[in-house]
């Protein structure tokens, strides 16, 4: 099975953009998480101009991981609201294709998955009686 998210038609897409994994010399912020990316940990550097603009775009490993396991497309800065947006609506599928490419997400990006499922689970938001 392929990406599961396509948000394509959503956006336009990038007139030019280079991306490469670099090590932070210096701590800087996550797009898509805002979670801080330390001195020395691996990160997603992308550069590129959108709509006449230029921008460059931060992403660290465990967002990353989300985009390359979920994603065919996706907008910078909408990356976890597109997935929560997405996986809500798959939620009670009990053949959700989500849940079998939780494992390959690194551990961060699936904890952060796994506990907001456990909330919800005790929120009654999960129908097991289907």
């Amino acid at each position: 099975m392929g990406c599961i998210i396509d948000t394509a038609e959503d956006f336009g897409y990038a007139e030019f953009a280079t991306d490469k994994i670099v090590k932070a010399r210096t701590s800087h912020k996550c797009d898509e998480c805002n979670r801080t990316i330390e001195k020395g940990e691996l990160y997603e550097k992308t550069t590129g101009k959108w709509e006449g603009e230029f921008y460059t775009y931060k992403t660290c490993s465990d967002c990353l991981s989300l985009r390359k396991i979920f994603f065919c497309t996706w907008r910078y800065g909408e990356l976890w609201n597109d997935f929560w947006e997405d996986f809500c609506y798959w939620r009670d599928d009990d053949k959700s294709p989500y849940f079998y490419k939780l494992e390959a997400l690194t551990p961060r990006a699936r904890d952060i998955i796994l506990e907001a499922i456990e909330d919800d689970i005790a929120e009654g938001k999960w129908d097991f009686n289907k």
